[in-house]
């Protein structure tokens, strides 16, 4: 046996320790055939002189989660790398092309529960949102859900009263400064 690592092998089958290879029957080995709780204890013991002197913590595995991203179907192609990018981050995304969709309810009833139940609101800037029968309402309504909303500026949507003062991220110039800064930008919130 090479490296660092030790072997218990452990004898769960009626065929019993005959069964181990030559090799391993010459070292410690436990049989869990019989008794089970004197078996564990051996085996206890046998790794007792292996416990460090403070327990190992467990890293909490966190879910990133789903973002729900609200965009006008004109800036369809820019969503498609939007949800490339958020893919190869380990995000999950909501979008009303391609997600599951629950059509039992009212549309508008759907997108309350969804963004309800996102980790935040990517809204993709243009003047085609502007024009959008949805877009304003999603961003306004996870304000109001206390949700966090990024402002994805692709194209300058003009003035627009709705907006003034928020701040964006430029993905009017080069594209990836613009997922470089949302990269930051959501782990800055914990997403």
């Amino acid at each position: 046996m090479r490296g660092s690592g030790r072997v218990i092998p452990i004898i769960i089958d009626d065929h019993g320790p005959i069964a181990l290879p030559t090799l391993l029957r010459r070292i410690q080995w436990v049989d869990f055939r019989f008794d089970f709780d004197t078996a564990f204890a051996s085996l206890l013991k046998g790794i007792s002189h292996l416990q460090g002197s403070s327990p190992i913590t467990a890293t909490e595995a966190k879910s990133k989660g789903y973002v729900f991203i609200s965009y006008a179907a004109e800036d369809a192609t820019f969503v498609t790398e939007l949800k490339r990018h958020l893919k190869g981050r380990g995000y999950s995304y909501w979008d009303f092309q391609e997600s599951i969709r629950n059509y039992q309810v009212d549309y508008t009833l759907e997108l309350e529960g969804v963004i309800v139940n996102a980790e935040a609101t990517l809204s993709v800037i243009s003047p085609d949102w502007k024009k959008s029968p949805t877009a304003l309402q999603e961003l306004h309504f996870s304000k109001e859900v206390k949700k966090p909303v990024f402002l994805l500026r692709l194209k300058d949507p003009g003035p627009t009263f709705a907006l003034a003062g928020m701040t964006f991220i430029d993905f009017t110039g080069q594209g990836k400064h613009g997922f470089t800064r949302l990269d930051s930008e959501m782990k800055r919130f914990g997403l």
